[in-house]
């Protein structure tokens, strides 16, 4: 898969290159047959679960987010939206995690204190900075996402439903709260 052409377009230099570490990427992951089987896949390669997990976000904010927590990766991604799409978005966030891409600053630790006072930090910044990412991070984790969902064999909206595991059910509310969710 080395190579994939940018929805068969001749790429400019910087997506000729961003198409070449795409193609890389997914050789070296593979195709699973569906998305949780990527996620198990990659799960198992970082030795920590990678946890999708569903809430309502609102419209003008973020449709997606990591979070790295000690023992896991939380995908947050949207509900309000078509199954298709959380799947593009949590594939979108996927390539954020396996470009590693970073874009946190440190200018948001007081605020993230405040509204999250038992969350560290870091996790929080991680969770709720994703603008912060460059627009060639972007376009690499729209690239990954478009190019591994036509990978993947199983591509129909009407799959199993996204759980919010027990666990996180209480920041969910938070970050829905805080991110002044609609519902």
């Amino acid at each position: 898969m080395t190579g994939f052409p940018f929805f068969g377009r001749a790429p400019r230099d910087g997506f000729s290159r961003m198409n070449q570490r795409c193609g890389a990427l997914i050789d070296e992951i593979g195709t699973p047959p569906d998305l949780k089987s990527l996620l198990a896949s990659l799960s198992a390669k970082r030795e920590r679960p990678i946890i999708p997990v569903p809430t309502v976000l609102p419209p003008e904010g973020p449709s997606a987010f990591l979070a790295h927590m000690p023992n896991e990766i939380w995908i947050f991604f949207s509900t309000n939206t078509s199954k298709l799409h959380q799947n593009h978005t949590i594939l979108h966030e996927i390539g954020h995690l396996v470009f590693e891409h970073r874009g946190i600053t440190d200018a948001e630790r007081v605020l993230s204190q405040a509204h999250f006072p038992d969350i560290d930090p870091s996790i929080v910044i991680s969770m709720l900075l994703r603008s912060s990412y460059s627009d060639e991070q972007e376009a690499e984790a729209e690239l990954f996402a478009s190019v591994m969902g036509m990978a993947l064999h199983e591509w129909r909206p009407a799959q199993d439903e996204w759980i919010v595991p027990d666990e996180v059910a209480p920041i969910v509310e938070r970050i829905q709260k805080f991110l002044g969710s609609p519902y």
